[in-house]
């Protein structure tokens, strides 16, 4: 095993944590980093809670602020298998912390990231729930990210190995060694 795909499936981990870490939420089917289109290193199979239709519609104020809520869980989603891969790669919690800026300004400058990766859902998400204050919501919720990732970082360490060990685990497999890392 390659210390990049270890890498790899770290990040994917990360995700995965987040979103089991944060319920409710949507099912994880699996997570992978075998078998995927060549754009993809890693894959959490699951549906997004905040969907772009839902930028497009006008909704009573309740309702966009549960939307906005769906948004910003997404989002931690997203910011959280970057997260993981930094401190994988020996970035310390500072360092990590230092760099909200830094990623801030790499999801909503110019060029802005394809839309399918990490920073391109962030960038959706953050630009319809925060217009004009992106870049704050971002480095909050880069914080907020972080922090998760720290909270369960022995998890997420050793759901990224199991990951990167078979290649893939399916989301019954996930949840059993969800609970198993949470005793």
């Amino acid at each position: 095993m390659h210390n990049s795909q270890l890498a790899v499936a770290v990040h994917e981990a990360g995700h995965a944590v987040a979103q089991l870490s944060n319920p409710p939420h949507p099912q994880i089917r699996s997570v992978s980093i075998v078998g995927l289109d060549p754009a993809l290193l890693g894959l959490v199979d699951t549906d997004a809670m905040w969907q772009p239709y839902m930028a497009t519609l006008e909704v009573e104020q309740s309702t966009g602020e549960a939307w906005r809520a769906l948004a910003w869980k997404d989002t931690i989603f997203y910011l959280a298998g970057p997260i993981a891969e930094l401190r994988w790669r020996r970035h310390s919690r500072i360092a990590i912390a230092f760099g909200a800026k830094q990623f801030a300004e790499e999801c909503f400058g110019t060029p802005a990231p394809e839309g399918s990766t990490d920073f391109g859902r962030v960038r959706a998400r953050l630009n319809w729930a925060y217009p004009g204050e992106q870049r704050e919501a971002f480095s909050k919720a880069w914080f907020e990210a972080e922090a998760v990732v720290a909270r369960h970082w022995r998890a997420v360490v050793r759901l990224g190995r199991i990951i990167a060990e078979r290649g893939r685990i399916n989301g019954d497999e996930l949840s059993v060694e969800w609970e198993r890392s949470n005793r």
